[in-house]
């Protein structure tokens, strides 16, 4: 494939790391090495240092040690964990450096513990007919995580090439499994313990992004009140919605049902492994078989060729 490198694309959460090897080879993709290591220790977010460093290098350079690895080229896909994210008008008198600094004040007022001159930002700008003005999905991310990250590409003899959120990489099947429809709409979520975030999609571009925070167990009634909030928004605006994404789901067989009977859409559990060749060491293991839609952000952010 033209542009394509052999590329690891690691999900990163504050609790585990996932390695994705993707090789491409004999004009076919093929999944080089597959892994799921779980940290002792959680990352530690707190502060204007997090403890990324420490808990990974480690664990990332045993995994190039005992794995038959050999991708140069390495990119991460970050858990909502890392990131401020919100969805707010866009100021369109500002010019962008100014919306930038707009939004890193809204970040500190929404989020005051976080340190907001700390924060790296990037955006989505929404202009679509589902909504009646324009506005920008932001996430904001700690410089200290980019720096820590670039530090151990480097220390590793990797070549960091990009950093995303683990929802949006996700998204990317979205695109690579179903045409644009000017009169569909699609939704995605991408499950984590104690969140999830929801994702309304339309030309397979996000209008409406958010994240929801839980204790202990997913609300399916408050998943089932903003699946319903943005079924009345697409229908007000004359579209349907036919498709529902779920991405990092570790096969909860009644939260499914309850979608399928609710709403009549097509429930999807993608499988991102799908049209790529693995070997025999690889076909057999958990992660492969049963965890598959654990490695959507992974498999995403190793595809990613612009």
């Amino acid at each position: 494939m033209p542009g394509f490198k052999n590329h690891l694309g690691c999900f990163l959460s504050i609790d585990k790391i996932q390695f994705v090897e993707i090789v491409f080879e004999s004009n076919a993709f093929h999944l080089g090495n597959l892994e799921e290591i779980v940290f002792e220790n959680k990352i530690d977010l707190g502060g204007d240092s997090p403890n990324l460093f420490y808990q990974v290098n480690d664990v990332l350079s045993k995994f190039k040690k005992d794995s038959s690895f050999s991708s140069r080229f390495v990119s991460f896909s970050l858990s909502n964990q890392f990131f401020n994210i919100f969805q707010i008008p866009v100021e369109e008198s500002l010019i962008k450096k100014d919306q930038t600094e707009n939004y890193k004040w809204e970040s500190g007022i929404l989020f005051p513990h976080i340190n907001n001159k700390s924060l790296l930002i990037q955006n989505i700008e929404v202009s679509s007919p589902l909504l009646p003005y324009k506005s920008s999905i932001v996430f904001g991310l700690n410089k200290e995580v980019l720096t820590s990250l670039n530090r151990l590409a480097t220390g590793n003899n990797l070549e960091l090439r990009y950093i995303d959120n683990a929802h949006i990489s996700s998204n990317a099947f979205i695109k690579l499994e179903k045409v644009a429809l000017a009169e569909e709409a699609t939704i995605s979520i991408f499950f984590e313990e104690n969140l999830f975030s929801i994702s309304l999609l339309h030309n397979n571009i996000p209008v409406i992004f958010k994240v929801v925070e839980y204790k202990d167990k997913i609300d399916y009634f408050v998943l089932k009140n903003e699946l319903e909030k943005m079924r009345a928004l697409v229908e007000m605006g004359e579209k349907k919605i036919s498709d529902l994404y779920l991405f990092n789901e570790l096969r909860n067989e009644k939260l499914i049902s309850n979608l399928m009977n609710d709403f009549q859409w097509n429930v999807i559990r993608t499988n991102p492994f799908f049209g790529i060749k693995a070997n025999k060491n690889i076909v057999h293991k958990n992660l492969y078989t049963d965890l598959f839609n654990s490695f959507t952000g992974s498999v995403g952010i190793a595809l990613r060729v612009v």
